[in-house]
């Protein structure tokens, strides 16, 4: 974005992750929860197929453009200002397919009235573990997680900062927070700030590189 009024990496300090989830890719209940009828329909519409996301740059967009250089199909991205959009816009068979977030999916896919054809990361999810993963539909170089963070303004006092960061850690290291974060389709494996820097750099490097190399316009 060529607009921020901050620099999102100089102007924060990790101070902890707080959940972790892979996206889910649904379809229309009518297209079928495999991996081989999603892409033979898509790839029989070609450029007539349709995604939906949550918006512009969002996880849903960017995710689903590593999705399609993966799995080679193609399908025009239709952004929307939420999750409930693109969820209506699925059930109506406005759109082919989106990738969200399993707290917004889960129920529709439970009760039939959308297909999961895989969650985004390079393993099963306890969240969905009947839902196969990328690895398992050929796409094995796509791992796309979601995440949730504290972050502190940059410049904190060093040893508040480390002071406010050990006390999260030991808060969402507890298990009821767990249990309570997962009720939510959220995991938590490593709140330490030092794996969420890892996780920022991570994914910076990989949404970059996207953006260069499609060119694509997030404004």
């Amino acid at each position: 974005y060529s607009k921020l009024p901050y620099d999102p990496s100089k102007d924060f300090a990790p101070l902890a992750l707080v959940g972790v989830s892979p996206l889910a890719w649904v379809v229309p209940a009518s297209t079928g929860a495999s991996a081989n009828q999603a892409l033979a329909e898509l790839r029989k519409k070609g450029k007539a197929a349709s995604y939906g996301s949550t918006g512009l740059g969002s996880g849903g967009h960017l995710g689903m453009e590593l999705l399609k250089d993966a799995l080679h199909f193609e399908a025009l991205h239709v952004p929307f200002t939420g999750a409930p959009g693109v969820t209506t816009a699925l059930l109506g068979g406005q759109l082919d397919c989106a990738l969200l977030p399993i707290s917004s999916v889960l129920p529709l896919v439970q009760s039939g009235k959308l297909a999961a054809v895989a969650v985004t990361s390079a393993q099963r999810t306890s969240l969905m573990p009947e839902t196969p993963s990328m690895r398992e539909i050929g796409a094995k170089d796509v791992n796309i997680e979601v995440w949730n963070a504290l972050m502190a303004p940059a410049g904190m006092h060093a040893k508040v900062q480390q002071q406010l960061s050990a006390a999260l850690v030991k808060i969402l290291s507890g298990a009821d927070i767990k249990e309570q974060l997962l009720r939510q389709a959220w995991t938590l494996d490593d709140p330490s700030p030092a794996k969420l820097q890892q996780r920022i750099a991570a994914d910076r490097k990989m949404y970059n590189e996207l953006i260069a190399r499609k060119r694509l316009q997030l404004e």
